[in-house]
């Protein structure tokens, strides 16, 4: 392996486990970000494009955001009490939503913050969308 590769890897090592059961591998190499790390990488460059060419938030209320934030919250919980294991796949997924959730979601807050909406108002518009999701 080269050099390159080894600094990369090992910089990576600060923000990703790098598990090789949870790593991709391609040729034969792992990937220096596990399966969930780059579905967040890849998620928030998606997201980012996506906001940047179209000028406008895909999600304008706080409620589907959050709804794509929780996977990841389930899928940590399990892998923590060994309740079920998770494919490389799902990690990926699990990723690229939860970095397109926390990614809208602080925007929301900002976008409506420019708007003149007070913190009473962000709080009556949280419930009744969570009020209006109810099953």
């Amino acid at each position: 392996m080269g050099t390159i590769y080894l600094l990369i890897f090992r910089l990576c090592r600060f923000g990703c486990l790098q598990i090789p059961a949870h790593c991709i591998y391609w040729n034969g190499c792992q990937l220096p970000l596990c399966s969930r790390c780059l579905g967040v990488l890849l998620g928030a460059i998606l997201f980012t494009l996506y906001f940047f060419r179209r000028k406008q938030l895909p999600f304008s209320t706080v409620t589907f955001p959050m709804i794509l934030v929780v996977p990841m919250v389930v899928d940590g919980f399990l892998q923590i009490s060994n309740l079920a294991p998770w494919s490389n796949a799902a990690r990926f997924l699990t990723g690229v939503l939860f970095a397109c959730g926390a990614i809208n979601l602080p925007l929301v807050f900002l976008e409506s913050r420019s708007l003149g909406l007070t913190r009473s108002d962000l709080s009556h518009k949280i419930r009744l969308a969570f009020r209006n999701t109810r099953v």
